[in-house]
């Protein structure tokens, strides 16, 4: 099995890891804080982020791209991830929660001010 694999979005190409287990420490800690730009650059890497942000993408774009990263690794949309199997319909108590992410992932602190 390769480390990568490749995302396709508006016409480019984009290289990430193959599975969540692989991402760098750095992008979970990102996760976990809610930078959600620093974590969609770790795990684009120097290279591919900068090819990117040099296109002036705007917000509407980082989120789509965020979602289909989100997509790439299993989350049903950014900050979520999904459920365990058919865990809480045996049972018919919600899982408990794994982690901290939440799906409100833009915080004052990651949005510029004007």
């Amino acid at each position: 099995m390769t480390d990568t694999k490749t995302l396709e979005f508006k016409g480019r190409s984009f290289t990430v890891k193959s599975k969540a287990t692989k991402l760098p420490v750095k992008a979970i800690n990102a996760w976990e804080k809610n930078l959600m730009t620093v974590f969609v650059e770790e795990l684009l890497g120097p290279e591919q982020w900068k090819s990117w942000t040099d296109t002036d993408p705007d917000m509407d774009e980082f989120m789509e791209l965020a979602n289909k990263l989100g997509e790439a690794y299993n989350f049903e949309s950014v900050g979520e991830s999904s459920g365990s199997g058919d865990s809480s319909e045996k049972t018919a108590e919600p899982s408990p929660q794994t982690s901290s992410a939440t799906t409100d992932w833009i915080s004052r602190e990651s949005v510029p001010t004007p």
